[in-house]
């Protein structure tokens, strides 16, 4: 009996890597591209993105979606940050509020401490970063995402 229950525990043990569930797939997928993105790492964070993403962010124009959507966000963001004296970005996400899958589509909301240098002096904004995935050839690929002041 007992040695029943370790050869279970062993088991279970090996495997738990290969028992990874699509929740905890899409959580490495956000932190990795935050990872990227905080490293100024653009063309491997692109990477992570759907053909056709959509993103909602607090600066104008506030809507961005298409092939060039994360490209198009960029250029804003500098435009932005260069005329409200901002440098230095990076995003702090704490552990999701609420990952969902349901088939080949995913939902996270992270907690999120957008961080960054306001005419030289930290400064910080929190918010909540919420995302859209889709899986596409076995890799969660974000679809979308918004960020939201709190």
């Amino acid at each position: 009996m007992i040695r029943t229950a370790i050869l279970a525990a062993a088991l279970v043990f090996a495997l738990s890597p290969a028992l990874a569930t699509d929740a905890d797939d899409i959580v490495r997928t956000v932190n990795a591209y935050n990872d990227m993105m905080n490293k100024a790492d653009f063309q491997d964070a692109a990477a992570y993105y759907t053909a056709s993403p959509a993103i909602i962010d607090e600066f104008s124009p506030h809507f961005w979606s298409g092939a060039s959507a994360f490209t198009q966000w960029g250029a804003d963001y500098d435009t932005f940050a260069k005329a409200h004296a901002m440098s230095e970005p990076s995003t702090l996400l704490a552990k999701p509020l609420h990952v969902r899958v349901q088939d080949d589509r995913g939902y996270a909301e992270f907690p999120a401490t957008f961080r960054f240098k306001h005419k030289g002096k930290p400064y910080h904004e929190n918010g909540v970063l919420t995302f859209a995935l889709r899986k596409t050839g076995g890799a969660w690929k974000i679809a979308g995402w918004a960020w939201m002041l709190e």
